[in-house]
Parts: structure tokens; C-alpha cells; sequence
């Protein structure tokens, strides 16, 4: 099993961001899944991706306001990070 941290904007899909993202429960079942809003994660990016074991995922989930952490994941080359967007 592995571990998934999903982020997303709780703010995208008109304030259903969090619901929208659970749809990937449905892709991920059976692994061990982790929500965390993208909003508080912004506060502090190197402590966020600093703390993300060897062996832990990331997934993405949400419109244009999850671009920047997109980009700071690519900037510290993680390439464990999936992206799934919604409008």
C-alpha cells in the first residue's frame, strides 16, 4: 500500500473543492490517503514538501490556484506528483 497526499483547493469547483477531490478515493482504493487543503500548504511550501516521506505521492486536484505548488514541486524535482483538474 501506498501513501497519497491529496491536494487540493478547497476553493475550486464554487467552494467543492475538497468533495471534487475525493473522487480519486474511487482510482486510489485501498491505499492509504491523506487530504490536505492547498490554501494552508501555500503558507509554507519547503516545510510542506520537506516533511513528504521517500515513499509518499502527491496528488494535485484543482483549477488554476494549484498551479504555484505545481511549480514548486517541479522546481524541487519531485516527480512523484499527479495532477488532476477540475474547472
Amino acid at each position: 500500500m501506498s501513501k497519497y497526499v491529496i491536494l487540493y483547493n478547497s476553493k475550486a469547483g464554487n467552494g467543492k473543492g475538497r468533495e471534487l477531490a475525493e473522487a480519486v478515493t474511487k482510482v486510489l482504493e485501498g491505499e492509504e490517503l491523506a487530504f490536505e487543503d492547498i490554501i494552508e500548504v501555500s503558507k509554507d511550501y519547503p516545510s510542506f514538501f520537506a516533511s513528504l516521506t521517500d515513499d509518499c505521492k502527491v496528488v494535485l486536484c484543482g483549477g488554476r490556484g494549484i498551479a504555484p505548488c505545481a511549480e514548486y514541486a517541479d522546481y524541487l524535482y519531485i516527480r512523484q506528483v499527479a495532477q488532476c483538474h477540475f474547472g
